[in-house]
């Protein structure tokens, strides 16, 4: 739950601010807030669970898991 707190900071943040956004594909957009946001969820994931792999939307996979 703190990971999907932080990102909802984030977004909460940009909120009503009417952000450009920028194309990853014909129809995926993707905002600064989308970026940031995706940032401070993967930050406190890799604070709890630094042994974890992860896959992110925005920016792809993290190294393989430990095993822990």
């Amino acid at each position: 739950m703190a990971a999907a707190l932080a990102g909802a900071e984030v977004v909460r943040g940009y909120f009503g601010q009417g952000l450009a956004p920028e194309m990853k594909g014909t129809v995926d957009p993707v905002t600064v807030a989308d970026r940031e946001a995706e940032a401070a969820v993967l930050e406190v994931l890799g604070e709890l669970r630094p042994g974890d792999a992860v896959l992110a939307e925005e920016s792809g996979g993290s190294a393989e898991a430990t095993g822990r």
